[in-house]
């Protein structure tokens, strides 16, 4: 456009050269739903020579309910039936998984989740191997249903012991009064163990994982399904979506530090804030899974595929990654070395896994991945176009200065290890959460103090379970 007139003067139109506006329209925004807590699973497809990614949610709904509106339900109006008339039937197993194993003895755990069992009492059929492999898992499956639909089993109270045959025993599993059951599995010679629940041991984790060596480190499985047909691990509702219309929300409660251990020094230098979703359910975080629970066997050589890291857009680097049996970090993902063909995680057809996710600054990401494995039928690789997660990494809340770093120090402590105490400063009207781990990656909150002025006692009369104990302190809000 240009500019002209007529001068008063004369009359002589003027004209000016001509001049030009930039407009850029931008498209809105795209609307995505927002996921910022519980079970999200990216499951992997592959149907009729096409890859799919879908991002799957578990909906159980309010009270745990499985089956009733009490919310306590297995089957039948008096919520303790598992299958017939008479509530005697076991019916077959939901869950099954293999692990390696490597020590003496290994303890199974229950815990109550929203102040009551999933069950009060679990059938759990286990079944040594010297090959604890998912096909090993499956080729056991039959005689694990007949195990665990029959009359033979060892009914284990709170504290006792599980020593199974060679030839694999059912046992049934007795929760106690208190809010935490474990018994204790003697693995002594025994190098892997096929599992086969009645139930999902997820329905009964509440901050301890359902498998953990004398050591206390978490023991994962090899390989793990459902059972009975039964494809998806948790009961509820199942919601789909694609990974383009969900925007995954990281909550300023994943910050966490780098620990010390060298063998985390991928992550960065200790002692440095990073963002964890990590391995282990935690209540308010998203607890990211990968599966491949619909993707058929056989076609695939070795019924093997894998999810590779095209790219990162954010502000800092993503890391995809799982302890294993002796705490130690499997690195799946780096992006703070480069992105490579290095950046992978291989899964097996039937699959379900979680690891933990982790972003070393707050702000927005796109992780681009794709999906490949070779058929079975020619060797050919078969290779997806590229997939996008879209997370946003919340900042972490600076503590209110007026507090003051030393409100928050642990004065002293005692030496003895049951029961363990500790002394701080408080000031009057504020109250101190007390948080202990024993891996410094899951923290349970064990108790609350008013402050008062002065100085306080915190008595933790908890047995003690682990080699190794921390604790923390918290200003509630």
């Amino acid at each position: 456009m240009d500019i002209s007139g007529k001068l008063a003067a004369n009359g002589n139109e003027i004209r000016s050269e001509k001049f030009e506006l930039l407009f850029e329209v931008k498209e809105a925004p795209k609307e995505r739903t927002i996921l910022s807590e519980g079970e999200v699973d990216l499951e992997i497809v592959y149907e009729e020579g096409q890859w799919a990614a879908e991002l799957l949610t578990h909906a159980v709904e309010e009270g745990d309910d499985h089956g009733d509106e009490d919310g306590d339900d297995h089957g039948d109006e008096d919520g303790d039936d598992h299958g017939d008339e008479d509530g005697d039937d076991h019916g077959a197993f939901e869950w099954a998984g293999v692990f390696s194993v490597s020590d003496s003895t290994h303890t199974w755990s229950m815990q109550q989740v929203g102040g009551k069992y999933a069950d009060p009492t679990m059938r759990l059929v286990l079944i040594p191997t010297d090959a604890p492999t998912a096909e090993t898992m499956e080729s056991l499956e039959e005689k694990a249903e007949g195990l665990i639909t029959g009359d033979a089993y060892q009914v284990i109270e709170v504290g006792e012991v599980m020593k199974p045959a060679a030839g694999g025993t059912c046992f049934e599993l007795h929760v106690g009064a208190g809010a935490d059951s474990t018994f204790t599995i003697d693995t002594s010679g025994i190098t892997g163990l096929a599992i086969y629940a009645q139930h999902v041991p997820t329905e009964f984790e509440r901050d301890r994982h359902y498998l953990y060596d004398s050591k206390g480190t978490d023991i994962e499985p090899i390989a793990q399904e459902g059972g009975g047909g039964h494809h998806h691990h948790h009961h509820g509702d199942m919601v789909m979506y694609t990974p383009s219309d969900v925007l995954l929300l990281v909550e300023s409660k994943a910050a966490k530090l780098i620990p010390s251990d060298p063998a985390f020094g991928f992550l960065g230098q200790a002692g440095d804030v990073f963002y964890e979703l990590p391995q282990h359910e935690e209540e308010g975080l998203l607890f990211l899974g990968i599966a491949t629970d619909e993707l058929e066997e056989g076609i695939f050589e070795g019924d093997q595929v894998q999810m590779n890291l095209k790219s990162v857009d954010g502000p800092g680097h993503v890391y995809l990654y799982a302890t294993d049996t002796f705490g130690s970090p499997v690195v799946m993902f780096n992006s703070a070395d480069g992105i490579s063909e290095a950046d992978k995680f291989v899964t097996k057809a039937g699959a379900h896994a979680h690891q933990s996710m982790a972003f070393s600054e707050p702000g927005t990401y796109r992780v681009g991945f794709d999906l490949s494995g070779k058929l079975a039928a020619n060797g050919e690789e078969t290779r997806s176009d590229k997939f996008e997660l879209l997370f946003e990494v919340e900042e972490a809340d600076h503590e209110d200065d007026s507090h003051g770093q030393d409100d928050l120090a642990i004065g002293a402590y005692s030496i003895g290890a049951t029961p363990f105490s500790l002394t701080f400063e408080t000031k009057a009207g504020l109250t101190y959460e007390i948080e202990a781990s024993h891996d410094l990656k899951k923290w349970e909150e064990i108790g609350e103090v008013k402050g008062n002025g002065g100085s306080v006692d915190f008595i933790d009369q908890r047995e003690a379970l682990f080699n190794n104990q921390y604790y923390r302190l918290k200003i509630k809000e």
